[in-house]
């Protein structure tokens, strides 16, 4: 439906678009009316209503802005003033949780309110609008003579200040968790992190209070345990020494350990470690590590130290680390040796321990320790029997998987495809032994373009390197320009030498067509051939080998699955190809295509493998080529020989022939065994028999004939 609108609602709309962008100017068209459709309408009034700006989310619905907290310290309580600055954001009832212990006194809520949850008190405020509220808090505060401590969790703000003073009757006043930006006697101001704060305060010992006593100065009291851990090898003494101190009735601000002759401490570690040194004292060496401030608790101490020792002697002694003014002393040495056998020689109070024995945290800074000893007070002197041995070399690099195949065309020319799997720890280069008439055609490395490099008769490949061992993946096409392939003789395709073990190796060679080939055996294990000569003997191949797509099954206890798959895949490529015969435009690092007569499918195939290829002679597979027609003579002369060996052998049961010639017919025999022309010993024997019974039955049915006057003695 149409509705007849008047100027002015067109000017309306123009109006509500200019509020975007300035409107283009417009011809004056006077009293002129306009004719708009119901949507169009609408949309010039929608135009004019603003879309609503949302509102966005509140942060939090509270927030703890400050707090402050005054407070003093007496024997038995601790009493906290608290002032905390909220700000409510949320509009109605919100939750912010305050504090999770002590005893709530006093509370000022400013119109907000507490309540107690599982979790301890709650603040109840209405907002928004920002509230300062007032509370005391009481906690308890031990008193026994000695240190003592409050453990304080309160809520955590921005701004969370302590101001804490210390009755006449506490000393050592102090937080430890906490950072203290003035600190008096008996007054500390400091900053909480995360609302935590641990208060720490000593309450004198009452040694004598009736008249005419004494006070009595009491002396610190400190236990060690000790923790040595030592390392030989190649006449070095290196070690880490951890001693654990407990430190009782009385704080110490210092520690001296006594160092053995020819030991060099080069690093000291303690909590609250102001510095170190070593003093010469009456003859001896001291290490004396000061604290920062007297402690008492617990304390360790790590100190890092080396020395040498002569190679030959035989034995070294433990080195002794005597920790002056201890109480009591017990400790463990671990013993480890680096390409050296190590016996510990035990003796007095030493005796031998497991390593396990040894704190896990503890153990954490040793190695790996090969004999350990413990003792309980002052400790024997220990021995340390060494044996040296001397380095043996071990492999960097290892070629995990060969996987080649070469083409061979009458004229020769040998074309190889050579994928290796290295893995590799620090060798820089793989060393391929070449012929120089082998040409290097294409090299990649990870995938990625490579040049070789080649010096008397090998060619460098760079492998690449990291932290550890790395595996890379290496692509090598290789072209050999030789003599023809004869029609009778042995052709040698070989591989490449390498300097390093092979772990397993498939091998398919794609021979000229028209000759028969038979594969020698050695090295390699022959897993399938098609066109073969038949007959090869101890191979015990007889018959036409399985499809490329089929050899992951034949492959299981030679190699493994993997490079049977990667053979099929690069048999698949190697047919693209040859198929495409496109000549190599270009040599070098980058990858070719060679273009050979014939396609794949036609070509006869040797697959072989090997589990482990260690010298350059197992690289070699001699392989006997013989004309096609041979294959058929051998075949026609097998089957005289089988027929001739038959007929004399029914002949001598017959009685045909005496029994001087016994030893002919057997010789015939053996001889039609002999596996040619495709027909196998066995397959030869059962041939023998059937022909020998045929004849020998020839015989009896002509003799039968005879006697019955069929046919005269003279037929």
């Amino acid at each position: 439906m149409k509705t007849r609108m008047i100027a002015p609602i067109v000017l309306l709309g123009l109006a509500v678009s200019a509020g975007a962008q300035e409107a283009p100017t417009l011809p004056d068209l006077g009293s002129t009316e306009i004719t708009l459709s119901w949507q169009d309408f609408k949309r010039l009034v929608e135009a004019t209503r603003p879309l609503p700006v949302p509102t966005p989310a509140l942060p939090r619905d509270a927030v703890l802005l400050s707090a402050e907290y005054s407070g003093r310290v007496e024997p038995g309580v601790l009493v906290l003033d608290a002032v905390l600055r909220v700000d409510v954001l949320k509009r109605g009832w919100t939750r912010l949780p305050l504090w999770t212990e002590g005893s709530l006194v006093r509370f000022d809520g400013d119109g907000a309110m507490l309540h107690r949850g599982a979790k301890g008190l709650e603040l109840l405020a209405q907002g928004p609008r920002a509230y300062e509220l007032r509370a005391r808090l009481v906690y308890a505060a031990p008193d026994h003579p000695g240190e003592n401590r409050v453990q304080l969790v309160l809520p955590d703000a921005p701004l969370n200040l302590l101001d804490l003073t210390a009755s006449a009757g506490l000393q050592d006043l102090e937080v430890t968790t906490g950072v203290a930006y003035r600190a008096m006697p008996s007054r500390v101001f400091a900053t909480l992190h995360g609302g935590r704060a641990t208060i720490r305060y000593r309450v004198p010992y009452r040694t004598a209070d009736t008249e005419g006593g004494e006070v009595v100065t009491l002396e610190p009291r400190v236990l060690l345990t000790s923790y040595q851990f030592l390392n030989l090898g190649d006449g070095v003494v290196s070690g880490l020494l951890v001693n654990d101190y407990r430190i009782r009735v009385a704080k110490v601000s210092e520690f001296e350990i006594g160092l053995a002759e020819g030991i060099e401490v080069f690093d000291v570690e303690a909590e609250g470690l102001e510095g170190w040194q070593v003093l010469q004292r009456d003859g001896d060496r001291v290490m004396r590590a000061r604290l920062a401030a007297p402690t008492e608790g617990g304390v360790r101490v790590i100190i890092t130290y080396d020395g040498s020792y002569d190679p030959d002697a035989g034995d070294v002694g433990v080195p002794r680390f005597e920790s002056l003014d201890v109480e009591r002393e017990s400790g463990f040495v671990a013993v480890a040796a680096e390409g050296a056998e190590v016996e510990l020689d035990l003796s007095g109070n030493l005796l031998p321990a497991d390593l396990m024995e040894i704190p896990g945290d503890i153990r954490a800074f040793g190695g790996n320790a090969t004999a350990v000893l413990k003792y309980a007070g002052k400790p024997d002197a220990a021995t340390v029997v060494v044996t040296e041995h001397e380095d043996a070399a071990v492999l960097t690099a290892i070629v995990e998987r060969l996987n080649a195949s070469t083409v061979v065309v009458g004229s020769g020319t040998e074309a190889t495809w050579l994928d290796l799997t290295v893995k590799n720890n620090r060798k820089q280069f793989l060393k391929l032994r070449l012929d120089e008439e082998i040409e290097v055609w294409s090299l990649l490395v990870d995938g990625e373009p490579a040049r070789p490099k080649r010096s008397e008769g090998q060619v460098f490949v760079p492998l690449p390197r990291g932290d550890g061992e790395r595996t890379a993946a290496i692509s090598l096409v290789l072209l050999r320009r030789g003599g023809a392939v004869p029609n009778l003789g042995t052709v040698r395709p070989s591989l490449p030498g390498l300097d390093v073990p092979v772990s397993e190796a498939m091998w398919t060679l794609y021979l000229p067509p028209g000759p028969r080939y038979r594969p020698i055996a050695g090295e390699f294990r022959v897993l399938n051939v098609t066109a073969p000569l038949s007959g090869i003997g101890r191979l015990g191949i007889d018959r036409p080998a399985p499809a490329s797509g089929a050899l992951t099954d034949s492959v299981e206890g030679y190699v493994s699955k993997e490079i049977a798959e990667e053979q099929v895949s690069q048999q698949q490529r190697i047919t693209q190809q040859l198929k495409a015969r496109q000549g190599a435009g270009r040599r070098g690092s980058l990858p070719v295509r060679i273009g050979l007569p014939g396609g794949v499918e036609s070509l006869p195939r040797v697959t072989v493998s090997r589990i482990l290829i260690v010298d350059d002679d197992a690289t070699l597979l001699p392989i006997r080529v013989y004309p096609g027609w041979f294959d058929t003579a051998l075949r026609m002369v097998k089957m005289l020989l089988i027929a001739a060996a038959g007929v004399l052998l029914a002949l001598f049961i017959g009685g045909r022939l005496e029994r001087r010639y016994g030893r002919w017919v057997a010789a015939a025999v053996l001889i039609a065994l002999v596996p040619l022309g495709g027909v196998g010993v066995t397959a030869s024997f059962f041939t023998v028999i059937v022909v020998a019974l045929a004849t020998w039955f020839a015989f009896r049915t002509v003799r039968w004939l005879a006697t019955r006057g069929v046919l005269s003695k003279e037929e």
